[in-house]
């Protein structure tokens, strides 16, 4: 006979996820630990900040990384924002958005996996699994990176093609 997960202890599972999800980028070392990738977005977010334009930009297709010796600005300009948002600096800024990946990992691969999964025991592994990603922690332990956005756009962009496809919607339009 096998046990079924009430809703009360679904939630607490979850809950108790979106913990250790947070508690994980918790920061023990000091932040960047000498990845070039992030100092260069934090040098760029710091840029925005305070000269209040992304003066690297020569053509709007330098924002998405399209035009000759540009960078794709999304990173910079989302830390920059958000530490204008919050009115921290950039460090903190870095921290905040990598908690907040993490947790919207965690929340899009439980509804995704519950889209497709009918037992709550594989619903709360596929999650911890997901959390616990060696390069996705990685990538997102205070540490300004492109890669764990994209990680998260990819989870949510495929929930939402699963949601399209149960609810009988061909196109997205």
């Amino acid at each position: 006979m096998q046990a079924r997960f009430g809703r009360r202890t679904v939630l607490l599972l979850l809950a108790v996820l979106l913990l250790i999800s947070i508690g994980l980028r918790y920061p023990l070392v000091e932040h960047e630990r000498y990845q070039t990738d992030s100092y260069y977005i934090h040098w760029l977010a710091r840029t925005i900040t305070d000269d209040g334009q992304a003066e690297w930009t020569l053509n709007p297709l330098s924002y998405v990384g399209y035009y000759p010796l540009s960078y794709p600005s999304g990173a910079p300009f989302l830390v920059a924002e958000v530490s204008v948002l919050t009115g921290t600096g950039i460090e903190f800024s870095i921290l905040l958005i990598s908690m907040l990946l993490g947790v919207m990992l965690c929340l899009g691969v439980f509804v995704m996996a519950r889209s497709f999964l009918a037992r709550d025991q594989f619903v709360i592994l596929a999650t911890l699994l997901a959390i616990l990603g060696p390069r996705f922690l990685d990538t997102t332990y205070w540490d300004a990176s492109a890669r764990g956005p994209m990680v998260v756009l990819v989870v949510l962009t495929v929930f939402s093609f699963f949601r399209a496809e149960q609810m009988g919607q061909k196109s997205l339009r």
